[in-house]
């Protein structure tokens, strides 16, 4: 039986999160983490970390916990990642805009915001998009 389900979870680039899972039953007991449905290779402990996170770590993540007499899947954890947060607060203020545009100005990799290997006016607009959206 899970005692703690995992929990849903924002963060900001280049943030870690962690979800977790506890659960009760004859030994030994194996875990197995899936993000979407998917097992994540290697994911096999009852916590599951994702170091520098980015877009594509969006996702539901559940955990299968098995052993001998059978399995069960915890309920489902949803992570979002918010890419406009720079100040890594939780919340997207002045503070995370003037943040971008000093990295926009200085060709810092971390206002190519559109993944083209280059900054430029259209890493602007997907920052302002990202921006005015807010973090979910």
């Amino acid at each position: 039986a899970i005692s703690l389900q995992p929990t849903s979870a924002s963060a900001c680039p280049l943030g870690a999160v962690t979800f977790q899972v506890s659960a009760t039953g004859s030994e030994p007991l194996n875990y197995q983490w899936q993000k979407d449905g998917s097992p994540i290779v290697g994911a096999t402990r009852a916590s599951l970390t994702i170091h520098r996170v980015r877009a594509e770590d969006q996702g539901q993540y559940e955990c299968t916990v098995t052993n001998a007499c059978g399995a069960v899947l915890s309920n489902p954890a949803v992570f979002r990642f918010c890419p406009a947060d720079l100040g890594c607060d939780g919340t997207v203020d002045s503070t995370d805009f003037f943040a971008f545009l000093a990295d926009f100005f200085a060709g810092s990799p971390a206002a190519d915001f559109d993944a083209s290997g280059t900054v430029d006016s259209s890493d602007f607009f997907v920052f302002l998009a990202e921006f005015l959206s807010g973090c979910p």
